[in-house]
């Protein structure tokens, strides 16, 4: 117990405060989203410290200490990175997909993702989620990084492409884990 107003007494529980408050920041900044997102920022950094080993559990995760099993982190992708989530509405010709940003790995919904929606201000959580991994998004995140002028332009998964010639290296995210 400490006494109120004296966060100093409680220097553990500051120190995460800190520490998930810089990379609410970080998030916000990389990606360009709005700052009043940073609800979602918290979420998923927080998410993401469940799932990094620790020194205080013998290299193990919070996660792994608290289930006895191994996270899986197939699905984690670079927050804010665009998406395409198929919908149901569309013409016969025309888009069957919009475009939204993930937010995250939705913890109550299996196989599903937090998706903002830019245009309506929005998140919601959505099922059918896809990523742009195309070799012209890689073209282009090379382009953007010989330029200069890549600051958040990361692509979220690794390239599979069968011919990688032209490909020479993808520019992941301090908090992207390569699976």
């Amino acid at each position: 117990m400490t006494a109120h107003n004296t966060p100093q007494h409680n220097g553990v529980a500051e120190q995460l405060n800190r520490t998930i408050l810089e990379k609410v920041c970080t998030m916000l900044h990389a990606s360009g989203l709005p700052k009043f997102l940073w609800g979602e920022a918290a979420r998923h950094a927080v998410w993401l410290k469940n799932r990094t080993p620790t020194k205080v559990l013998a290299r193990k995760t919070p996660y792994e200490a608290t289930l006895g099993q191994m996270p899986d982190l197939s699905r984690l992708r670079e927050w804010g990175s665009p998406v395409f989530v198929k919908t149901g509405a569309g013409t016969k010709l025309g888009g069957r997909v919009e475009h939204g940003k993930w937010m995250g790995i939705d913890e109550r919904t299996e196989n599903a993702c937090r998706v903002y929606w830019p245009s309506k201000r929005t998140v919601t959580v959505e099922r059918n989620v896809y990523f742009d991994t195309t070799p012209r998004a890689v073209e282009r995140e090379e382009e953007l990084t010989i330029l200069g002028t890549s600051t958040s332009a990361h692509l979220p998964v690794p390239v599979t492409t069968a011919d990688k010639s032209s490909v020479t290296s993808v520019k992941l995210s301090p908090i992207h884990i390569a699976t």
